[in-house]
């Protein structure tokens, strides 16, 4: 059955910078494998510094057709980059606990099932 998968990224190019001025992010994310057309709802812990975290969803055997934002992050901004993924930035100073949650919706190849995960994420920023 197709999967989704998450990946947080360990680097960001901060606006059109040089090499020397990449930002390092730290940031990991734990959280189970899943079946997009099941219409799972999964919970996820994130462990970040004050830079924040990327989140990025592909899939296997099936058309990612929309995600959303469904709930916003109390201490921070949560910024949709592309069909499928998020960027999470701390507020300034911001030092403890926040989550958010994300909709993720596709089909499957000709027709074969269709549905949204719900992916909530516990986030702790040190």
């Amino acid at each position: 059955m197709p999967r989704i998968l998450i990946f947080s990224v360990g680097f960001c190019l901060v606006g059109a910078a040089a090499p020397a001025q990449m930002l390092r992010v730290n940031c990991q994310t734990v959280g189970p494998q899943y079946h997009i057309v099941e219409n799972t709802k999964l919970d996820y812990d994130s462990l970040m510094d004050k830079n924040g975290c990327r989140y990025s969803y592909t899939t296997s055997g099936i058309t990612l057709e929309k995600s959303v934002i469904a709930k916003a992050p109390a201490n921070g901004t949560l910024t949709q980059t592309g069909i499928a993924s998020f960027f999470y930035t701390p507020k300034e100073n911001f030092i403890g606990k926040d989550n958010f949650a994300v909709y993720v919706c596709g089909t499957g190849r000709r027709g074969k099932g269709s549905g949204c995960a719900r992916f909530n994420y516990n986030v702790t920023v040190h």
